[in-house]
């Protein structure tokens, strides 16, 4: 059996292999932003999710984490790894939260 790194749906005969936290996925992803020149090492930014590894790789990336209790955690899971801003839904999200 082969393995995807960085796919969400592994395809039949494959498994998916996710990094601890999602972290690969934010590095890579800030890299990228960096090398394209849409944003550099002081640009605000946010990574919004709706588990607590996302919570952990938004801080282990210095960046800002906003949690959206939306998916399988629910707020008091998502309020106990201590994100930077917490939200029942999307709906409520505002520039300001995101940007600090």
């Amino acid at each position: 059996m082969s393995e995807i790194r960085g796919s969400t749906s592994p395809r039949p005969g494959r498994r998916l292999i996710r990094p601890s936290g999602g972290s690969l996925l934010v590095r890579i992803a800030l890299e990228h932003a960096r090398r394209q020149g849409w944003i550099n090492h002081a640009s605000p930014v946010a990574l919004v999710g709706d588990h607590p590894n996302d919570i952990r790789a938004a801080r282990a990336h210095g960046v800002r984490s906003i949690a959206v209790a939306t998916g399988l955690a629910g707020a008091d899971e998502l309020a106990a790894h201590s994100p930077d801003v917490l939200v029942p839904d999307m709906r409520v999200l505002s520039v300001d939260m995101l940007l600090g």
